[in-house]
């Protein structure tokens, strides 16, 4: 397997070096930083949450449906607090142990130093939007 997905980006890094050196570069590079991010945050999980691989889910729960049938309804209530655990869209995409108590942490910092942070997220959002 492995030898077939090297030869495969190896064959694509070469066309993309062809074409643009500066995109087959950027994108090699992007590739790297991507996989450092991924690598770290499990190293991260790792050392300071080494039971989380003993937790064994019992009966996971896949919400799987069309378009307008009540698939979000249903996950937005499994995401409230007595609703059985669900997770938000940031924590399904990062899923690293670490970053909510890292945003619960800075969250309190923040309050104690007289919420810098939130006034300047509240700032930059109305500026955005």
């Amino acid at each position: 397997m492995i030898p077939i997905v090297w030869a495969r980006a190896r064959r694509r890094y070469l066309l993309l070096w062809n074409d643009s050196p500066i995109t087959a570069v950027t994108d090699l590079a992007f590739r790297v930083i991507h996989w450092l991010i991924l690598t770290s945050g499990l190293v991260l999980d790792n050392l300071l949450f080494p039971q989380w691989r003993a937790i064994d889910a019992k009966s996971p729960v896949f919400i799987i449906g069309h378009q307008r049938t009540g698939t979000t309804v249903v996950h937005r209530g499994l995401c409230k607090p007595d609703g059985g655990g669900g997770r938000e869209l940031p924590w399904l995409l990062f899923t690293w142990l670490w970053i909510p108590r890292a945003a619960s942490a800075l969250s309190r910092i923040d309050s104690v130093l007289g919420s810098p942070l939130r006034r300047l997220t509240y700032r930059l959002a109305r500026r955005l939007c």
